[in-house]
């Protein structure tokens, strides 16, 4: 649809209201492969996973899309094997395996992996279907054998439960599957949470034209390694030698949260408030986009690909409809505490970074 354009909003109304009468072509192809995996095509590129996660396939982040059908296809997965002894939980996150087994030797990681797939057993299975051992002891201590034992009661494993005794609580209170697999249960309540209590981002607003402001903007983001956790917020201000006046402070709008985003909307929701303004930026990733922007601007160019699009094709949108001298950026440092410096302009400028900095963790 990037190549052809055009033919963009007729075949979302093909998918959409599921016009594949001829149950073929590319409009039946994408409807039918997600509804396997439990999604519905709904209007404009809209679609709802029987767990309520939503997404919009063609105007929110790639990351974001990619994130959720993953968590959509761990539903699925999860819901296959179901009938695994232990396998209790409903969605996995991978994640934070995959992050724990690279960290350890190639041995390890090998075992690690056998048990995450279910392919490490204890002598209770093994006994069933291999001749050389008798009998589904543990040949640890001679009791009856489980992966259960192993863990919790098993005596030649005990110097390891007191030594690890903290672990063994927590353990104790997890679902079966984390100790039987190694796999850790994903929350998707919270992110239905943040899908339906996000703000919303509204259609590009120009707002009057003004004098010109001095802007100082930030983003702040907690949990950021968990995508079910994150929570982001987002803040700008308006400032007058000492003085400052809050232009934006609110939660990240769209349940994508992430720490670039939350700088990214701090510098859209400014350009919705105010017609001329003077960014000054913490994050060098987004002044380094936003110049990309600004140079293809007074270029003439077209938009640069850019991550994250749904946010910076908003922002590009704002540069286009007003004169390009009305927008600049510059990169402050971030975190730094004033009396450490010496330059009475530095001082001012990480004076009022940290003051943006907390508003937007006051979410």
């Amino acid at each position: 649809m990037k190549i052809f354009p055009g033919t963009r909003w007729g075949l979302l109304r093909r998918i959409g209201t599921q016009e594949t009468y001829n149950k073929a072509g590319p409009s039946f192809a994408f409807t039918d492969s997600f509804r396997h995996m439990g999604w519905r095509c709904a209007v404009d590129g809209v679609m709802v996973h029987t767990s309520g996660l939503q997404l919009h396939w063609v105007g929110q982040s790639m990351p974001y899309i990619k994130r959720l059908l993953t968590m959509a296809w761990s539903m699925h997965v999860s819901d296959k094997v179901q009938y695994r002894e232990g396998y209790d939980i409903g969605c996995f996150d991978f994640h934070p395996v995959l992050r724990g087994i690279r960290k350890q030797p190639v041995g390890r990681q090998t075992r690690l992996q056998s048990l995450a797939t279910g392919k490490h057993v204890t002598h209770d299975k093994l006994c069933n279907f291999v001749a050389e051992i008798k009998s589904g002891l543990c040949p640890l201590c001679g009791m009856p054998d489980s992966k259960m034992h192993r863990v919790f009661t098993c005596s030649d494993s005990a110097g390891l439960r007191i030594k690890r005794k903290a672990l063994i609580r927590w353990l104790q209170r997890q679902p079966s599957a984390v100790w039987n697999y190694g796999v850790f249960e994903a929350n998707i309540q919270l992110m239905l949470w943040k899908i339906e209590n996000s703000p919303s981002l509204s259609s590009v607003h120009l707002p009057l034209r003004s004098s010109r402001l001095t802007v100082f903007t930030d983003g702040s983001c907690f949990f950021p390694e968990f995508h079910q956790t994150a929570l982001a917020g987002c803040a700008a201000i308006a400032v007058d030698d000492w003085k400052y006046n809050i232009l934006v402070q609110t939660m990240m709008p769209t349940p994508d949260h992430t720490p670039f985003r939350a700088e990214v909307a701090a510098i859209l929701l400014t350009l919705q408030e105010t017609w001329s303004v003077d960014f000054d930026v913490a994050c060098q990733a987004a002044v380094d986009n936003l110049s990309k922007l600004l140079i293809a601007r007074a270029e003439g160019w077209s938009c640069p690909v850019l991550e994250h699009a749904d946010l910076w094709g908003m922002i590009w949108c704002h540069l286009l409809r007003r004169p390009q001298e009305c927008i600049t950026v510059t990169k402050v440092k971030a975190h730094v505490h004033p009396e450490s410096l010496d330059d009475s302009n530095q001082k001012w400028c990480a004076f009022m970074n940290n003051v943006v900095d907390d508003l937007a963790q006051q979410l």
